[in-house]
């Protein structure tokens, strides 16, 4: 596709308008030293509150904190802590922001920046500034960077009242919070009277990165006792919560507890969309990252969990009122799983304690299409690999609800391209278990794992024997180092003959990987995407934003099929104001809104065909021979290629659409530089996907994102493997 001039065109465009933007400023705060009286902002006469600080800047601006133990503030500054919770329905001052809005004013919050010119609250130098907490409510577009968050639930007063109870370092929400100290809601019981107010998702906390922060508890007033235990203490809660969210990036932590004696998970997000959890160190804690409540496309990706004692991605168990968004299609309203499409690649998993309490390191509560690939777990196995077990298990339905509640079913799950270095310890012979009543499990999908356990045997009982999975291997990888205080160092420090085992590489970055199915029968080309070939097929993961690889607000959905005679596409693009205006093959669609595929079947070959198609369902098929070196636009087209768009809405800009939906089946005799058509089970060819947004605003995202404005860059393909697993048709 030529550059991305357009959106040069459009910015000059708007100049010649008289459209300007003011530019970004930086105010400075001191909780403890600054003087709101004097401030003026500057470095040398900072702000002493964090809410007269808010009052002074807007979207795209910047609030440094000075350097400093911001818990000396106290009791009345919060012991320093940053609570970004006011909504228009609370006292407000003349100052502070006040959002234009006709809805109710407590679901209106009023920290809402724009979500791609975010407000940054950063520490003067990493870890610089020490803090109680830091708290989200119904906020929005906030980049927060480079704190020592310190949660202390154990303050008292004079009379020895806890002051600080039930903490959690990072917190936000929006809705109902099950916790009594962030609870807004109190008639929350479903069908509750604030359902149809408060589910508004455009108004929920959204668009928040965390990166570069220390956030940990150390032992309680008491110590870490042989007497203290952690799950009878009631105040200790996550040390990052996310409830009833969307994109939300949490980047190059640290997350620790004393030893152990974390009473929840590091990271738990109920509810929450479109997370990505990316290069933190979790150590000490009790499980790592927890996807529930219905939540979709949570990403956990090279983090490094150290001796925790609990699972290192898993699901949990929710409150079935946190289910109530509207988004089933029954009256019941909640979810059918806890979590979908989450996927946890390249992490590492150690214990450097064998035998003293980790359990099973991935637990699956009740998941739809959760992917786990090219992970390395070492020192666990004593409870088995994996548990799958059951979600909500309180069966209290609605009123006018008849069927149950309960979560029971895993359908879809992939356990692929893992080592798992077996403790020596094992006391278990299931290494994939199942637990609890009724639990259904379908579609399990497991193969191309290690098992090495000293060169004994690996266990053979469970729910299914990994000894006789596709690809199995009980190699020794030679795993040497892995030391460090954080993400960087840590892995800087960790070696294997395996390392990279199943990942595609540019200088050491990993590149997403697709594992493709077969399809039974040819596919119905129609654009509708009903057809149970593409329910049984997990998407290929996130999308995200091309030039710089963050996480996008465009909810873009793609799969990949093949049979004996086409290779098969399906895009899914949530869009409220679907334009285009092309009718023509061939004309330069990429000026408009779409999606694209770009396949590469040879790498040893410059040769890839692109493909692209609108929402009016024209279609640009292209033959190139190398970068950028395409045959004639009308001298190549696909005889035999199919396509199909199908779309919920209009395709003329204007607001009230929903989404539009696009199949491709692209004949594989068209793709000469294959070294077997059909694709071998194993085959591996290259590709990538992207979608073009251009209304209300210019948005480009990307599978593997070409980190230019280009989509052109063959060594930034992701990878795709063909594989022997089948999908039925209907």
């Amino acid at each position: 596709m030529p550059s991305r001039l357009i959106q040069l065109i459009v910015i000059t465009f708007a100049v010649g308008l008289g459209y300007s933007s003011a530019g970004a400023k930086t105010v400075y705060l001191h909780v403890v030293e600054g003087n709101d009286n004097t401030a003026d902002g500057t470095y040398s006469h900072p702000y002493k509150s964090w809410r007269a600080a808010l009052r002074n800047v807007s979207s795209g601006d910047t609030i440094i904190a000075k350097n400093g133990d911001y818990r000396k503030a106290g009791r009345e500054g919060k012991w320093g802590g940053l609570d970004l919770a006011l909504t228009l329905a609370d006292p407000l001052d003349k100052g502070d922001p006040h959002p234009n809005s006709s809805g109710r004013p407590d679901t209106i919050g009023i920290y809402r920046y724009d979500a791609d010119k975010p407000l940054t609250i950063r520490a003067e130098s990493k870890h610089g500034v020490v803090l109680d907490h830091i708290r989200f409510h119904l906020a929005s577009g906030i980049v927060i960077d480079g704190f020592d968050i310190y949660p202390n639930p154990y303050y008292r007063d004079e009379s020895g009242k806890k002051l600080n109870s039930r903490r959690d370092g990072i917190h936000g929400d929006s809705v109902y919070e099950p916790e009594d100290a962030f609870n807004r809601v109190k008639t929350n019981d479903p069908p509750g009277g604030h359902t149809s107010a408060w589910y508004d998702r455009s108004l929920w906390t959204s668009y928040i990165t965390i990166r570069n922060c220390k956030v940990h508890y150390e032992c309680p007033p008491s110590g870490c006792t042989s007497t203290f235990d952690p799950l009878q203490d009631d105040d200790r809660l996550y040390l990052i919560k996310f409830n009833q969210a969307h994109h939300i990036t949490i980047e190059d932590n640290e997350l620790f507890d004393g030893k152990n004696y974390q009473r929840k998970p590091a990271i738990d997000l109920p509810c929450s969309d479109d997370v990505v959890v990316r290069r933190n160190l979790i150590r000490n804690c009790h499980r790592g990252v927890v996807s529930k409540g219905g939540g979709k496309r949570v990403l956990i990706e090279s983090n490094v969990f150290v001796d925790n004692s609990g699972a290192a991605f898993s699901g949990g168990s929710t409150d079935p009122d946190l289910f109530i968004d509207g988004q089933q299609g029954d009256p019941c309203s909640f979810a059918r799983y806890e979590s979908y499409d989450m996927t946890a690649r390249n992490n590492v998993v150690i214990s450097t304690r064998p035998g003293e309490r980790p359990v099973e390191p991935i637990a699956i509560w009740a998941a739809k299409n959760a992917v786990i690939e090219n992970n390395t777990f070492v020192g666990t196995g004593e409870r088995g690999v994996l548990l799958i077990r059951p979600g909500n298990e309180v069966d209290s339905p609605a009123k006018g609800c008849a069927r149950s509640v309960r979560l029971t079913e895993t359908d879809g799950l992939r356990l692929q391209h893992n080592i798992f270095v077996l403790s020596g310890v094992v006391d278990e012979t299931m290494l994939y278990q199942v637990s609890g009543q009724g639990v259904k499990v379908t579609a399990f999908d497991h193969r191309n794992n290690t098992f090495f356990n000293g060169g004994r045997d690996i266990p053979v009982g469970g729910l299914a024997d990994p000894n006789r999975e596709p690809g199995f291997s009980n190699k020794n990888p030679k795993l040497v180092g892995g030391t460090g205080t954080d993400y960087k160092t840590w892995m800087a420090t960790a070696q294997s003959e395996l390392t990279g085992k199943g990942v595609s590489q540019v200088d050491g970055e990993q590149l997403p990987k697709y594992e493709v199915a077969r399809v039974r029968e040819a596919l119905n080309i129609d654009g509708q995407l009903n057809e149970r070939a593409w329910a049984d097929t997990p998407p290929v993961g996130a999308f995200l934003n091309n030039r710089d690889g963050s996480p996008s607000k465009l909810i873009t959905e793609a799969r990949v099929l093949y049979d004996d005679k086409y290779i098969y596409f399906a895009f899914r693009a949530v869009d409220t104001n679907i334009w285009a205006t092309m009718k023509q093959r061939d004309e330069h669609l990429w000026l408009e809104e779409v999606v694209e595929v770009f396949l590469q079947a040879n790498q040893a070959i410059p040769n890839y065909i692109e493909l692209e198609v609108n929402p009016l369902g024209t279609m640009l098929d292209i033959y190139l021979l190398d970068t950028r070196k395409p045959l004639h636009y009308e001298s190549w087209n696909s005889e035999k290629l199919r396509w199909a768009v199908h779309v919920e809405g209009t395709v003329d800009g204007k607001d009230g659409d929903r989404e539009w939906t696009c199949e491709i089946a692209l004949p594989l005799e068209d793709i000469v530089t294959a070294p077997h058509l059909p694709p071998l089970p194993g085959d591996r060819w290259r590709m990538n996907l992207f979608r073009v947004e251009r209304l209300p605003e210019v948005g480009e995202v990307a599978w593997s994102p070409t980190l230019q404005d280009d989509f052109h860059v063959l060594p930034r393909l992701g990878e795709i493997v063909f594989t022997d697993r089948q999908v039925p048709k209907h």
